[in-house]
This record gives C-alpha cells, sequence and structure tokens, in this order.
C-alpha cells in the first residue's frame, strides 16, 4: 500500500477520485498528471447541489508551507494575479480562470487549486483532425490566442508566455482557445532566469535558447503554431542534428542553423494562403527579433487585415462570448438567440451558438432550456464532422446529461447516458 506520508513513495494520485476536497469539489475523473501534481475533473457543489463543473489540481508535494507552495503552484499564482490586474475582458476570456487555492490538511498538507473546466481539445490534436486547417479558421485561432498573449504582455512587468505550443492552446466545445501552462513564465518571473534551456525547443525562438526573451519572442512561437496550422508541417522540420551531435549541444547548433535557413511560404504546400498571410507567417519567423512583429496586438492587427468574411451569425457570437466574458448573461443570451436566427446556413457557427446559449442559460439557473439548446446542439452536429473527436461527443452527451438531471428530467438524462455510453465503448 502506499504511504500517503512517505515524499518519495510512488504514490498513486488516481486514488482520490470520489473524495471531497475543500468542503466543496468532488474530484469526479482523474485527467492527468504531471511533474508538480495531478488534475481531476470535478464538481463544485453547495447545499447538496452541483454548481459548476471546474478542474482541481492538487499537488503530489506534501507538507506543503507557503514557501513551496508559492514554487509548486507559481504558475496558478501568477496568472491569478494577471487576471486580476487585466482590464481586457476580451483578452481575460482566452485565459483560464483562477477560482480558488488551499492546503488540505486532510491529504497530508497538499497545495490545491480550483480553476475553470474547459471541456474540449486543443490546437495539436485539431492540427492533426484536419491535416491542413482553414485558413479563415486559423485565423480566427491566430487572433485570439495573440489577443491572450497581448493581455500578458501589457502587464506591468510584461508576462511573457515562453512556451506556446499547440499543446498549450485548448479549444473549448464554444470553439474559443484558451492559452495555458505559464510554468514557465511563472519560474521567469520569480527566479529572473531558469537555468539551461527549458521550454518546448521546437517552438522556441532563438533569442530564448541563448537566454533573452522579449514580446517578440512570444510572436515567434505563434508564428510557428500558425505554418503548422496551415500546412500541417513544422517550418523547421529538414533541421535535424547529426548522429555524431552530443545532445547537450542541440540548442547551439539549431540556433545557428535557424540563423541561415529561412522556411519556404505556406502557400507552397497550401495553395489556399494568400500571400499576404504568407508575408504575415513569415515576418513572424524571422531569425532576428527586431524584424518581427515586435507585439502580439501588432500580429493580431495584421491577422485582422487578412481577408475573413464573418459567415451569418458570427459577429452575434463574438458579442455573446464578450458579454459572457462581462457576466452580463441576459443580454449575451439575447444576442444568442439573435444569431441563432440568422445562422441558417452555417452549421458550426449555429452549433456554436447553441453551446454558448446554453451556457448562458445554465448560469441563469434556467436549466431545461439550457438542455434543450444542447440537445439542438447534438442533433444538428450528431452525423456532421463538427465533433471532431469521441471524446468531444461524449463531452456534449455528458453536458446533456447534466442539465437534464438538474432540470429533473430523468427519462431524457437516461437515453443521452446510454448514447455517452455507446461513444465511449467505441473510444475504447
Amino acid at each position: 500500500m502506499n504511504n500517503v506520508n512517505d515524499p518519495n513513495a510512488s504514490f498513486d494520485m488516481s486514488i482520490f477520485v470520489g473524495k471531497t476536497v475543500g468542503d466543496n469539489y468532488l474530484l469526479d475523473k482523474y485527467l492527468a498528471e504531471g511533474n508538480f501534481g495531478a488534475v481531476y475533473k470535478s464538481q463544485q457543489r453547495f447545499l447538496g447541489e452541483n454548481i459548476r463543473r471546474v478542474a482541481v489540481k492538487i499537488s503530489k508535494t506534501i507538507d506543503v508551507d507557503i514557501t513551496t507552495a508559492k514554487d509548486i503552484f507559481a504558475d496558478a499564482f501568477l496568472l491569478a494575479h494577471a487576471m486580476d490586474e487585466m482590464s481586457d475582458a476580451e483578452a481575460r476570456s482566452h485565459l483560464v480562470h483562477i477560482y480558488e487555492m488551499g492546503i488540505l490538511e486532510d491529504f497530508s498538507h497538499r497545495m490545491f487549486v480550483v480553476m475553470e473546466f474547459i471541456q474540449g481539445t486543443n490546437l495539436a490534436d485539431q492540427f492533426h483532425a484536419y491535416k491542413k486547417v482553414p485558413a479563415n479558421l486559423l485565423l480566427q485561432w491566430g487572433r485570439q490566442i495573440c489577443k491572450a498573449v497581448a493581455g500578458l504582455h501589457t502587464l506591468v512587468p510584461p508576462v511573457l508566455h515562453r512556451d506556446l505550443k499547440p499543446d498549450n492552446i485548448l479549444l473549448g466545445i464554444d470553439r474559443s482557445v484558451r492559452v495555458v501552462d505559464f510554468g514557465l513564465a511563472a519560474k521567469m518571473m520569480s527566479h529572473g532566469f531558469v537555468p539551461g534551456v527549458a521550454g518546448t525547443t521546437a517552438y522556441m525562438a532563438p533569442e530564448t535558447m541563448k537566454g533573452e526573451s522579449f514580446p517578440a519572442s512570444d510572436v515567434y512561437s505563434i508564428g510557428i503554431i500558425l505554418y503548422e496550422g496551415l500546412t500541417g508541417e513544422h517550418p523547421f522540420k529538414d533541421l535535424v542534428p547529426p548522429v555524431s551531435q552530443p545532445d547537450g549541444l542541440y540548442s547551439d547548433w539549431l540556433y545557428n542553423r535557424k540563423s541561415e535557413v529561412r522556411p519556404s511560404p505556406p502557400s507552397e504546400l497550401n495553395n489556399m494562403v494568400s500571400q499576404r498571410l504568407d508575408e504575415v507567417v513569415l515576418r513572424c519567423l524571422e531569425f532576428n527579433p527586431a524584424r518581427r512583429f515586435p507585439t502580439a496586438m501588432e500580429l493580431m492587427s495584421a491577422l485582422k487585415t487578412e481577408k475573413n468574411d464573418d459567415l451569418p451569425g458570427d459577429q452575434a457570437l463574438k458579442e455573446g462570448q464578450l458579454l459572457m466574458s462581462q457576466n452580463d448573461l441576459q443580454e449575451a443570451h439575447r444576442c444568442f438567440e439573435e444569431g441563432l436566427s440568422i445562422a441558417s446556413n452555417s452549421k458550426e457557427i449555429r452549433f456554436a451558438l447553441l453551446l454558448e446559449n446554453a451556457r448562458a442559460l445554465r448560469k441563469l439557473g434556467d436549466h431545461g432550456p439550457a438542455a434543450e439548446s444542447l440537445v439542438k446542439a447534438w442533433k444538428l452536429a450528431e452525423d456532421t464532422a463538427i465533433l471532431r473527436t469521441r471524446k468531444e461527443r461524449a463531452d456534449l452527451l455528458q453536458e446533456i446529461v447534466d442539465e437534464c438531471r438538474l432540470s429533473n428530467n430523468n427519462f431524457q438524462a437516461n437515453n443521452f447516458e446510454r448514447l455517452r455510453k455507446k461513444e465511449l465503448k467505441k473510444q475504447k
């Protein structure tokens, strides 16, 4: 049996599933585990009722005190502070909200963090599914990434992410991105440096490999994400070190080679990419940071100039999402309903409007209409590629089950629970 009090023991963090932490958070499902802790899909409960889904992260380290807590979850402290200081509501909507932090006396003094649960996938999975992402869709994601990163860059002092990559860009079931994983940024902020080359070398700006970073360093990483999404290939995929190259010198070799190599324009691999978009992406990938867009805000402005005709209902979706981020739920609901009245030709926009409308209704406590909106979304997407993975389909069905139960419609809840179990079986 694992010894909870032995910090050197190989402890199975999944055994906490089913337990309640911090009095109000029921750990429903073990999701993942990293160096510092495990993450659980959870339910916030109050007076015996489920209030909302959240993600709870619990540290592996036991006997945590104030000093070690700040080091273990430095990213959560940084993100909570950034969200509090940031005045741009749209930028905040593309980051993950931190709700609560504390130390669990009943769990050997482990630290826990409660944060927003993002139901969906990430850009790495989307890139794999699409092979080459349609330019209009990637432009939408790119602008949202830039908006979040620009919000971080405007703080005093500026927060540089330094580890942007497709795995660190979540895509909610509402098709809106969230930038996550601020571990490296937090360490740089608290210590001023990170020994050696930290982060993900494949997406790292050349100067970051040498211990220097600027807002333009994050722009470089976004450029690689854009290139990879458009073409299905990494812009520097051919930079493979010689077999004789020592691992410890790989970053030096890559730095020198990047100073000599310029990637092919994305349009050579995807004829749907315009010359203007070629120029924007290749400018992001300039070796010299002074030749790139200096900030994520300027990159976002450049992406906005690229043709991207809004589909019917798209503007209502964006306005409603902004109102949601400002907690103006009634007005957001009205906006989504208005969008649904005109978005008859685009299934993807209509699907997103239905999901967002359900979110607004859920927060307003209207669980019956929320369930109806989710059921319409399911019927719209059931036989299409809108939901691209079994996991996305099962997650949407779980939402329907939850809302049906909250509205006391157990008959429908049981029907959709059976569908959800079928999807999970197909997933295995």
